[in-house]
């Protein structure tokens, strides 16, 4: 059998790294299957020398909605033809509406449909126009919480027997690290001090100048030496946050660290002395779920996914008021009974989120869309 993966989406989500992250890894595991990955640009993760993956680097040649319409329908079928896959699976939230083959269509993120502010008015156009027909045209549209496919279901009218929930993991290399190896990463990123941490994306839905308000009230208020990391993929040097970023009063006591590589993401996260994460909109809470793994207690919001993942593993604080996400980060800085007690009740959320084999019910669901000849095929 052979299984195409489109990575190419239009639109930011952290999801989409997650899923392209989380077939690489089934591609590693499964030998007997050919793998096809379609990628906008050369990215080590998917250069692994293994026989069974090929890398196809395609993207639109312009950035607009017309040309984005002309890959997925006709770039991408082509792509697909030429390799004779048996399925085409779609990991950014688009999918082709022209090709014949079976096609899994990833949700990883809706919050177009509360939040269209954060998105330019070309995208937006794009998923108004185009979603309903992605999703009709899918297969199985999959979603990592109930969250999402409720939302799909409300909004799009798909029946729920077409969704398929794809359970929440994290990656084994956010785990819990030992004294001295927490110093070693605070010298290393912090200066030798307890930091709070953010990671995610530079984006408007995560909130960032409330989170940077935030750590400004805690400072005048407690007075003490703590930083601040946050951790994103690069962007432009115009950058609205960016720029604000260079008045901000406490910016030496920010690190600001783009582009990490995972093994390193891993280790910050678990050095942390509390997770902030205060996103206005969350479909899938893999980045809180990684610092619970981590034993690291996490301030966030009761938004979307993030109280179906976390329960009552979490500190929960308002989005729209940057006092009261202080007010938290002040909480677990003098009550240490509070903060034991999260990282008590990370565990058990963390124990419950442990990986399953996902790899082989997926894989068994996939051939089930298939004919006879391709199933029984190794």
């Amino acid at each position: 059998m052979t299984i195409a993966i489109n990575s190419t989406h239009f639109t930011s989500s952290s999801g989409y790294d997650f899923f392209d992250d989380y077939f690489l890894g089934i591609a590693a595991s499964k030998p007997e299957y050919q793998f096809i990955f379609i990628t906008p640009s050369a990215v080590n993760k998917h250069s692994i020398n293994l026989k069974n993956i090929i890398t196809v680097i395609s993207f639109p040649k312009a950035n607009n909605a017309l040309m984005w319409k002309f890959w997925l329908d006709y770039t991408l079928p082509g792509i697909v033809r030429k390799h004779k896959a048996d399925i085409l699976i779609n990991t950014g939230g688009v999918c082709s509406l022209r090709t014949k083959i079976p096609q899994w269509l990833f949700i990883s993120d809706l919050s177009s449909l509360n939040f269209p502010h954060f998105f330019s008015k070309k995208q937006m156009n794009f998923l108004r126009k185009n979603m309903p027909a992605f999703l009709n045209k899918a297969k199985v549209i999959s979603t990592p919480t109930d969250f999402l496919s409720n939302e799909i279901m409300r909004h799009y009218s798909i029946d729920k027997e077409k969704i398929f929930i794809f359970q929440m993991i994290v990656d084994d290399l956010y785990q819990p690290v030992g004294w001295k190896e927490k110093e070693a990463i605070r010298e290393k990123y912090a200066d030798g001090k307890e930091y709070f941490l953010f990671s995610g994306e530079i984006h408007p839905g995560h909130n960032l100048m409330n989170l940077l308000k935030a750590f400004s009230f805690f400072k005048k208020r407690q007075k003490s030496n703590m930083q601040l990391i946050i951790t994103a993929k690069a962007v432009s040097k115009n950058n609205s946050f960016i720029e604000t970023f260079k008045t901000y009063k406490y910016r030496k006591e920010v690190n600001l660290l783009m582009d990490l590589h995972e093994k390193d993401l891993a280790k910050i996260t678990a050095a942390a002395y509390a997770f902030l994460y205060p996103t206005l909109y969350e479909g899938m809470a893999t980045l809180p779920l990684r610092a619970i793994q981590c034993e690291v207690p996490v301030i966030t919001t009761n938004t979307g996914a993030v109280n179906e993942i976390a329960g009552d593993a979490v500190l929960y604080a308002d989005p729209e008021n940057f006092e009261d996400i202080a007010d938290k980060m002040m909480l677990l800085f003098k009550d240490e009974t509070q903060r034991t007690e999260l990282i008590k009740r990370g565990k058990l959320c963390a124990q419950k989120n442990k990986k399953v084999n996902m790899d082989d019910l997926f894989l068994n669901s996939i051939l089930r869309l298939l004919p006879k000849k391709v199933h029984q095929s190794p």
